[in-house]
């Protein structure tokens, strides 16, 4: 071998090794990941306010569009928070917020019921004014130190603990209304190095409300007692066709009085509403204890009312009226039912119409 072909052969081997390293360590430099905080080991805080009952005094104030603004404010008791990150000691912890509400056009408002919009703010010292409204997104919060893939324990005053909710009337109601539990908002907290938050994975909160609304507004039916239908005994062998009565059953034909008190106007037109389950398997029907019978409701001219959407409508005279409705049992399966005593409940409700 001659010395020219020995050093050109060195040469190779010592320009290729740079080469090498370089490929094998530069990617090692620019791994800087975010690190979505979730609740306790992965899961999320499932934080419901209690707002118990919010009063409408002034029956003025039961139109739609009538804004209750700052309804309620909440203070929850602190979260449990665990960060999927490597290391580090200092860091901006990162927002953002969703929510799976539909828009009730603009304004930062969102349909909660048929007769209730929200709109909600989390609230944080640090950010502008104090109060950021639902949605937002890659809101800074400055911490400390962040302690990696451990449950920490963040108490009152932590960033989401605290909120506030807007009311507003979507559609003036009658009485009082039950507020539905379920989520109405998200919460993510991101260990952000890119500056984002992305709402992806296990929230770190989850935001619901209980509660009831009261207007002065105020109608009784049948002086306030339980409105009892009794078919009798009908053998099970006449359940023969889905969405069909049995042989030989006619409906029954029930009156209902309402009475309203100063709040309504004396000659309103008003709304029966009946809301209840429907049954799975019959929509048509209100569901009942036995699994292959429902009850149809009618109006006073056979017309179906369907749980919870359709209306019997009535005008009052003198604040008062009188409405009539059938109902009666049905098969929901085309399956001979379970011999024994069957149940089905319903809940009134009176309307403006």
């Amino acid at each position: 071998m001659s010395s020219s072909n020995f050093i050109k052969k060195f040469r190779s081997i010592i320009l290729g090794l740079p080469f090498f390293l370089i490929m094998l360590f530069l990617p090692c430099k620019f791994v800087l990941a975010n690190g979505n905080c979730t609740g306790p080991s992965g899961g999320t805080n499932n934080l419901t306010a209690a707002l118990g009952n919010i009063n409408v005094t002034n029956p003025s104030d039961n139109v739609a569009g009538k804004v209750i603004a700052s309804a309620y404010s909440w203070a929850l008791p602190g979260y449990v928070e665990n960060c999927s990150c490597t290391s580090g000691n200092y860091h901006e912890w990162y927002w953002t917020t969703t929510t799976q509400l539909t828009s009730a056009g603009g304004d930062n408002w969102f349909i909660y019921s048929d007769y209730l919009d929200v709109r909600l703010w989390i609230q944080d010292p640090a950010w502008p004014g104090g109060k950021m409204v639902v949605p937002f997104s890659n809101i800074p919060t400055l911490k400390s130190e962040s302690i990696c893939n451990q449950n920490l324990n963040y108490g009152p005053n932590a960033t989401g603990s605290h909120g506030i909710l807007d009311l507003r009337i979507r559609k003036p109601f009658i009485g009082t209304i039950t507020l539905p539990t379920y989520t109405l908002a998200s919460l993510y907290s991101c260990l952000a190095t890119d500056k984002t938050c992305n709402a992806q994975g296990a929230p770190t909160i989850n935001y619901s409300l209980s509660g009831t609304v009261t207007v002065p507004q105020n109608c009784t039916i049948d002086a306030g007692q339980i409105v009892t239908i009794d078919f009798g005994n009908i053998w099970s062998g006449k359940f023969k066709s889905k969405g069909e009565k049995p042989d030989g059953v006619n409906p029954v034909t029930k009156q209902i009085k309402v009475q309203c008190n100063s709040g309504v106007e004396e000659m309103a037109n008003l709304t029966v509403r009946f809301e209840s389950t429907p049954d799975a398997n019959y929509p048509n029907a209100i569901s009942s204890d036995n699994p292959d019978v429902g009850v149809v409701v009618t109006d006073s001219n056979d017309k179906v009312i369907e749980p919870n959407t359709d209306l019997i409508p009535f005008t009052l005279e003198n604040s008062q009226a009188t409405v009539s409705f059938k109902a009666y049992p049905v098969s929901t399966t085309g399956k001979a039912p379970t011999e024994g005593k069957f149940t089905s409940l319903a809940y009134i409700r009176v309307d403006f119409a």
